[in-house]
């Protein structure tokens, strides 16, 4: 019997999800702050500009796209709520998960000796420093060009793909933007992950998602 391929661009929303919220939610305590208020007033948040979708000119192919669906409003409704149930949405527990994300994007792990000698030093009182992997433009360019090769892979695969999962990729995409605009908004601080890092992150999700539209106008698709 012939195995049924699972494309690992279809998963991008779940990928997202636990870059910025399900991976700490052992660690973080939840619904231990103020729910940002984008979400108690009951409305979509987010227009297509907050989520820095481009405008197409008015005579351009593009343009016979909706910036955001019906679908994907629909969806990002749902991924909050789900958010929401879980006790993920709280002002508290944002900025923690942008605390850890920066840690977890800066800080190398220590070695065996590397944490001798830290248990070492905090038995006589002292601190010992965190090691990183560099400063925070050598990991932003790290990153950059991780991100390039992963989307230049996404890119590729995309003329194999059907039109069904062209429009879930670029639901999955909107979801992205939603949660990195949602992270700058309430999970920056002085010693969360930095801006810079989100901006470079929705600037190439942008970039892939265009090419995701020009694939489904090469298709003919109008509505999604």
């Amino acid at each position: 019997m012939k195995m049924q391929k699972t494309n690992p661009v279809l998963n991008l929303k779940n990928v997202v999800l636990l870059l910025f919220i399900v991976f700490f939610i052992n660690c973080i305590e939840s619904n231990s702050g103020k729910v940002p208020p984008l979400i108690t007033a009951n409305v979509t948040p987010y227009t297509p500009g907050d989520l820095g979708i481009p405008t197409p000119p008015a005579d351009s192919p593009l343009a016979t796209l909706p910036a955001i669906s019906n679908n994907e409003r629909a969806a990002i409704e749902e991924t909050f709520q789900m958010m929401a149930e879980n006790g993920q949405l709280d002002q508290k527990f944002v900025k923690e998960s942008s605390v850890a994300s920066r840690n977890l994007l800066m800080n190398r792990p220590l070695t065996d000796a590397e944490l001798e000698a830290r248990v070492e030093a905090e038995l006589k009182g002292q601190s010992y420093p965190v090691p990183t992997y560099g400063s925070e433009q050598a990991v932003l360019q790290k990153e950059s060009e991780a991100a390039d090769a992963f989307y230049g892979r996404i890119a590729s695969d995309l003329p194999t793909l059907t039109v069904p999962e062209l429009v879930k990729v670029r639901e999955n995409f909107t979801l992205s933007l939603v949660m990195i605009r949602f992270m700058i908004d309430y999970g920056t601080t002085d010693n969360g992950i930095p801006t810079s890092f989100l901006i470079m992150a929705r600037e190439k999700a942008v970039a892939i998602r265009q090419k995701v539209n020009e694939e489904l106008i090469k298709r003919g698709v109008t509505t999604l």
